[in-house]
C-alpha cells in the first residue's frame, strides 16, 4: 500500500485511507496475510511464465525464479496476494463461487483451450488455498486439472472435477501444521476461478477501488 494514501499506525488499529476513500485495516490485512501467500505465489508465478523480462521486476540479479530469495520476492508476492481484496476481484469470485462444480468445470476448461492463465480457488469449512491452473483434460464426466501449488515448487498436482457428482477433489494438499492433507467438496461454494488478466500490472486496474 505504499503511496496508496494517508497510513496511520495508532499502535491500536493501524489502518490506511486510501485517495478514493476507501479505508484499510492493516492489522486485518497482515492476520491474512500471515496465514499463507499462496495467492501470491500463484499469480507471480504466472506472471514471470507468461513474461520472463518481468523477472527482473522482482530481482536484477536473479537469472530464473530458483535464485530468487525470499526477500527479494516478498514485496511482489504481498502484494500480487493484496489484490484478492480488490472490488472486482471480490465480486468476480463471488459470482463464480456460486456457480456448480458442473457449471466451473466447463468454465474453466473452456477459458483454459483459450489460452487463458487463471488461478483456482479451494474452499473448505477450515481452510482455503489457490492453485496455478496449467493443463486441462475432460473425459467422459470427469475434469481434471494439473496445477501448480506453490506450497510444492517443481511439483504438479492434480485437481479433479466430477460432474455427475457435482464434487471435487485435490490430493496432497498442506494444512496450516503442515501435515499432507486431501481438499475436497460438492456442489456451489468450494470453488473458483480469477484470470491472470485480470489482474494485469499495478497501474492498469482498480485495486481495491483504484488508488
Amino acid at each position: 500500500l505504499e503511496n496508496a494514501g494517508r497510513c496511520v499506525d495508532d499502535g491500536v488499529n493501524p489502518t490506511c485511507t486510501l485517495r478514493n476513500g476507501y479505508v484499510v485495516d492493516l492489522a486485518h490485512l497482515n492476520e491474512h496475510l500471515s496465514q499463507g501467500r499462496c495467492e501470491g505465489m500463484a499469480v507471480l508465478a504466472a506472471r514471470i511464465f507468461m513474461d520472463r523480462s518481468r523477472l527482473v521486476h522482482v530481482s536484477t540479479r536473479a537469472n530464473t525464479t530458483h535464485d530468487l530469495t525470499v526477500t527479494e520476492s516478498a514485496d511482489e508476492i504481498a502484494f500480487w496476494w493484496a489484490t484478492q481484496l480488490a472490488p472486482n476481484l471480490q465480486q468476480w469470485a463471488a459470482t463464480h463461487r456460486a456457480e456448480s462444480v458442473h457449471v466451473l468445470a466447463h468454465e474453466i476448461f473452456a477459458r483454459m483451450r483459450n489460452k487463458v492463465m487463471l488461478t483456482i480457488g479451494l474452499y473448505t469449512e477450515d481452510s482455503a488455498h489457490a492453485v496455478l491452473a496449467t493443463k486441462a483434460v475432460q473425459r467422459g464426466n470427469v475434469t481434471t486439472f494439473t496445477v501448480y501449488d506453490p506450497n510444492f515448487p517443481g511439483e504438479t498436482r492434480t485437481l479433479v472435477l466430477d460432474h455427475t457428482k457435482n464434487s471435487w477433489t485435490y490430493k496432497g494438499a498442506l494444512d496450516r501444521d503442515g501435515r499432507t492433507v486431501t481438499l475436497s467438496g460438492a456442489g456451489a461454494g468450494g470453488l473458483d476461478y480469477v484470470p491472470i488478466s485480470m489482474r494485469s500490472t499495478r497501474s492498469q486496474w482498480e485495486f481495491l477501488g483504484g488508488f
